[in-house]
């Protein structure tokens, strides 16, 4: 087996791949021969070619290497071997919150509620050490993390709590130096100020923080939509339901304390995280005083535990491969129904269809076997298996991207009697798409077949009026503004091609590339705010919006909210106090003048 090496650390298997990064787990040990497991992010290399993408590791590693918390993954190193730029962090053995969500979709029961606000309170305090921490003169270093959503939290078997991935964190000084009017982390857990491309601070988090609650007691999608537009649109406008609609159980103390979380206007919000911790500290043992830390473990174990581990995955994967002197004893794997949870099946292992000497005399034998299984259970379940060829490729059900799926057979866990839409993407091929229905119990093997493409790639020249616009091209990020020219795109391809820019309302094309040269495409963007020019006779008045001091006349606002309501409160020694409430229109610049009255 060839061993694969990044500096002084052993690479062991790949846990994800984005867009910019790649992420592995690994190993290293001391001089005394004491190994410790790692993750290690590395950049792409096409990314690292860009020094501002490299300057963002470094800050990223910059700013976690300051934290010592023990809900927070601790980053232990920055490197660069050649052109790899990677940083190794703590290694942290348990689930996400996106893979616990995604597990609880087809589970009969939700997340226990005293489960959920423990979890929560323990990111709040992480996040209040955040947002709190200084340097080492004392200095405040204001740091927002801007990117709390599922996946960036993990429980770990041991039942702690911990915060990951400082990859968009900044702190105010930064924020204020070079982050005006770019988005950065994820639409559908963004804070309505950070998806209108405003200047952000720590309260962005806390909105964040209120969506977490929401959809983990609720496990429904509270702004996610069909596409970035129409989730931008969610979080600046859509009216929040009372998660007790869709939960009763939900207490008007817990409720209370997530609606003040999702409020979209800052002055109602929650001011620290370290509030919303103790507000839910005191909820938590006030109506679960029976609850104990070890819980969370306990929750992890029976859901994901080492049986309930193999019962989840696909048994033809994450194992690893058979050696075929070992195959003549034969071993047990324990499966735990979803319907008895307590009963254990056995059923003899016989085939691991990741390992090549067994793949081809194995398979028929092990898809009976899980025919038959499938059926005894009785559950609303099939099996999908793919054959990718050639190599590995990106696979997707439902427009849903699962993961990269490695050479030879794959299977998948998919609901029966519902249609499917599987597409398969591969670099320099053609995507296979298909759409299927398999029946209760069924277990379908499908030989996928990746084509060249034959087509010539065509570059697409983007503009928007006003420029700088952020383009997503099929809802994800190319880390380009306008105008720029889209290049090696496919010709005769549908492709969804958004613009986002600070202020403006998000905007979407669908657009078929030709096999014409010099394609072009413009796109006048609304906008989204307002403003205000504020003058009072005589000057110097004090300036209070909806209770918060905003400044001294003669005073200039330009990024409000169209179709809010603020009511205004002036104020100077000597002179009579004046209330004035007003609405402003998207686009509009409306002056004030106020003429203050002697006492």
């Amino acid at each position: 087996m060839t061993t694969t090496k990044l500096g002084d650390y052993i690479i062991l298997d790949k846990i994800a791949h984005g867009g910019m990064a790649e992420v592995y787990k690994a190993k290293t040990s001391d001089p005394l021969g004491i190994e410790r497991l790692v993750v290690i992010k590395r950049i792409l290399p096409h990314i690292a070619s860009q020094p501002e993408y490299v300057e963002m590791l470094v800050d990223e590693a910059k700013i976690a290497v300051h934290f010592t918390h023990g809900n927070i993954a601790q980053v232990y190193d920055l490197g660069r071997i050649g052109d790899d730029y990677f940083i190794v962090m703590e290694y942290v053995d348990g689930r996400t919150l996106s893979q616990i969500l995604r597990a609880f979709r087809d589970k009969p029961d939700p997340i226990p509620v005293d489960v959920v606000v423990y979890t929560m309170m323990e990111i709040c305090r992480a996040l209040d050490y955040i947002h709190n921490k200084k340097d080492v003169s004392g200095v405040p270093l204001g740091i927002v993390h801007r990117d709390i959503s599922p996946q960036n939290i993990i429980i770990s078997y041991s039942g702690n709590i911990k915060v990951i991935d400082f990859g968009v964190a900044k702190s105010l000084e930064k924020l204020n130096q070079t982050e005006a009017g770019v988005l950065k982390g994820k639409f559908a857990y963004m804070s309505p100020e950070q998806a209108r491309g405003q200047l952000v601070d720590h309260q962005s988090d806390l909105f964040s923080v209120g969506i977490l609650l929401w959809e983990l007691l609720t496990q429904t999608r509270l702004f996610k939509r069909n596409n970035n537009k129409e989730t931008v649109q969610a979080v600046l406008k859509y009216k929040i339901p009372k998660p007790s609609d869709l939960r009763p159980e939900i207490s008007s103390s817990l409720e209370k304390i997530i609606m003040k979380a999702l409020s979209r206007y800052k002055w109602f919000r929650y001011k620290q995280a370290a509030d919303i911790a103790d507000d839910l500290e005191k909820l938590l043992y006030k109506e679960y005083p029976d609850f104990r830390p070890l819980h969370i473990a306990e929750f992890l174990y029976r859901y994901f535990g080492p049986e309930a581990d193999e019962s989840h995955l696909p048994l033809e994967i994450k194992l690893p491969p058979v050696d075929l002197e070992k195959t003549k004893k034969t071993s047990q794997v324990s499966i735990h129904t979803e319907k008895t949870k307590k009963e254990k099946i056995k059923i003899p292992f016989l085939f691991k269809l990741k390992s090549k000497p067994l793949k081809y005399l194995a398979a028929p034998l092990g898809l009976l076997i899980i025919s038959m299984f499938f059926l005894f259970l009785g559950q609303h379940k099939a099996r999908l298996i793919l054959e990718i060829n050639p190599g590995s490729a990106f696979v997707s059900l439902n427009d849903e991207e699962i993961e990269r799926v490695p050479e030879g057979l794959y299977a998948l866990d998919v609901d029966a009697n519902e249609k499917i839409s599987l597409k398969v993407k591969q670099s320099g091929k053609k995507d296979f798409v298909a759409s299927l229905e398999l029946m209760d119990g069924e277990t379908k093997k499908m030989n996928v077949q990746l084509e060249e493409s034959s087509t010539i790639a065509q570059n697409l020249w983007v503009e928007t009026v006003p420029a700088g616009a952020e383009i997503f091209l099929d809802d994800k990020p190319i880390n380009h503004q306008t105008p720029y020219e889209l290049k090696s795109l496919k010709g005769n391809h549908d492709y969804k091609i958004g613009f986002y820019l600070p202020n403006y309302q998000y905007e979407e094309k669908s657009f078929r590339v030709s096999d014409q040269q010099n394609q072009k495409i413009t796109v006048n963007l609304k906008i989204l705010v307002a403003g205000i020019e504020i003058n009072s006779t005589p000057a110097g008045a004090s300036i209070y919006v909806n209770g918060d001091y905003w400044g001294m006349t003669p005073y200039v606002n330009l990024n409000l909210i169209p179709g809010q309501t603020y009511e205004f409160d002036f104020k100077l020694d000597g002179y009579v106090s004046q209330h004035i409430t007003t609405q402003l229109k998207a686009g509009e610049k409306k002056p004030l003048s106020i003429d203050l009255i002697p006492l």
